[in-house]
This record gives structure tokens, sequence and C-alpha cells, in this order.
């Protein structure tokens, strides 16, 4: 349940949405979605038990879906695992709990190129979830006037601070 709090608001949008999930771990975030109403889902993670988990899962979903491998700490990470997808952007875009664990690896000119591809993707909502000491350092990357602040969740317990934006 920490997991999905605080994204009350984003589920109150996904009817007939299309929603990208980077680092979807077992896809039970996603399907969350679905039950309110997405049209589509694609997940990217770098751990093939959790893809195949999500996999699972969604074969007994009646909406379209894809889950793919992807190490978004690569250049051109989520671009390489969605080509065959032909799909540019997606109504919501969710980074939950993801850029903590991947960013000391990175170089900072990666870094940015990661966070201009996860806001490029976000249509209209963008949620990211990230501890609250690590958000100065996301921010410094995120390309500036694309997003308006909608909504921030305080950290909770293990669950880092939510924050959901709306694309400019």
């Amino acid at each position: 349940r920490q997991r999905i709090a605080g994204l009350e608001t984003l589920f109150q949008a996904a009817r007939d949405a299309s929603v990208l999930d980077l680092g979807c771990f077992d896809g039970l975030i996603a399907y969350e979605f679905v039950r309110s109403g997405a049209a589509l889902v694609h997940g990217l993670d770098n751990d093939a038990f959790h893809l195949d988990t999500a996999n699972r899962i969604f074969s007994q979903v009646g909406v379209p879906y894809r889950f793919a491998h992807a190490d978004l700490r690569r250049p051109d990470a989520i671009h390489r695992a969605l080509a065959a997808q032909d799909r540019r952007q997606y109504d919501i875009v969710l980074f939950l709990g993801v850029f903590q664990h991947i960013y000391r690896a990175m170089s900072p000119e990666r870094r940015r190129d990661l966070a201009g591809d996860v806001v490029e993707r976000a249509a209209s909502l963008l949620a990211v979830r990230i501890p609250a000491d690590t958000w100065p350092e996301f921010e410094r990357y995120l390309p500036a006037g694309r997003l308006a602040l909608l909504q921030v969740v305080p950290q909770a317990g293990h669950v880092g601070e939510l924050r959901i934006y709306r694309r400019n």
C-alpha cells in the first residue's frame, strides 16, 4: 500500500490513458492503473525476474501491455526498449523509486539526458518518487519550464517523497 500512496490523482486520470512505468518492478503499480481504466501499459525494468512476474500478471488482463528490459543508466535505454512500440509519449509516466538507485553510476550528462527523456515521454502527467534528500540532485537535471508541479506527497517510511507534475 505504501508504494501506491499518493497516486490517487493519477488513478483518477487513468481512464483510457496510456501509462509508461519506468522501473516497473513486478508490474503491481501498473496493474492499479489498469484497475483504474488505463487502456495501455508499458513497463521497463532491469530485472528479468520482476519482468517475468509483470508479464504473468498482465497475461490475465485485457489491455495491451509490454514489459521489457532496460538499464536506465545506459544512453538511449528507453528509446531502444520502446522502439518497436511506435509511441513517443504516454499520458502518464511513472518514475517511482528508481533514480536514487542508479544516479551515482551515471555521469552528470547521462543524468540530464535521462531526466530529459523521462519528461519528454510524459504527454500529460509525470510522477516521480525518490527520497527527500535526493530531490535536489534530480531537480538539477529537469528541463526548465517543461513541468508544473501539481502535488507533493511527503516521504513516508522507506517510500520516498512523491511529486506529480503536469507537462506544460
